[in-house]
């Protein structure tokens, strides 16, 4: 049986642990930050039609979507 990852409820099913332990490993708080930032630069440099109707904050807000499991 696999062991929740620290502050998961164990009553997730295996799959939902392993979805967690991947999106930590691929998206580990340490480099959030530079994510976000990354995220926002495309953006304004993308500047085309897209960007030109999503404001910054909606944005970042899609930009921290993965970590929104750590709430």
């Amino acid at each position: 049986m696999h062991q929740a990852p620290e502050g998961v409820s164990p009553g997730f099913g295996s799959r939902r642990l392993e979805l967690i332990r991947l999106e930590r490993k691929l998206f580990p708080k340490a480099g959030r930050e530079k994510r976000i930032e990354r995220a926002v630069k495309a953006v304004r440099e993308f500047r085309g039609s897209f960007a030109s109707k999503v404001d910054l904050e909606t944005v970042k807000w899609i930009a921290q979507d993965g970590d929104i499991l750590d709430i």
